[in-house]
């Protein structure tokens, strides 16, 4: 007597096959070391119509101890759009705000 077999299940050689793909997926993606360098970029937009702010002033700063002080570290101006890119070489331990 012949198996029944249910339309509603993946071939095994189907799944074997999605599995190896998948597999070859992750073994290819390569780990990079964190060389301590953090890109942040981004568009300034003004709050009230979320209408790009040309030209904005945007600042990096860095908290230096416990009560709050932050100092600038950084500054870069945004595009025409409001777009702008910011490179930082940052400590994990460090406290960070960012204001345009």
């Amino acid at each position: 007597m012949m198996k029944k077999q249910n339309k509603n299940t993946i071939p095994t050689a189907l799944l074997v096959c999605i599995i190896a793909v998948f597999v070859s997926f992750l073994s290819s993606c390569k780990k990079e070391e964190w060389n301590g360098i953090t890109k942040l970029n981004g568009q300034v937009l003004n709050s009230k119509n979320d209408q790009p702010v040309p030209n904005a002033t945007v600042r990096l700063y860095v908290r230096r101890d416990n009560a709050n002080n932050f100092q600038v570290i950084k500054e870069t101006k945004a595009d025409t759009n409001g777009k702008y890119n910011l490179e930082f070489k940052s400590e994990s331990e460090e406290l960070y705000k960012l204001d345009a």
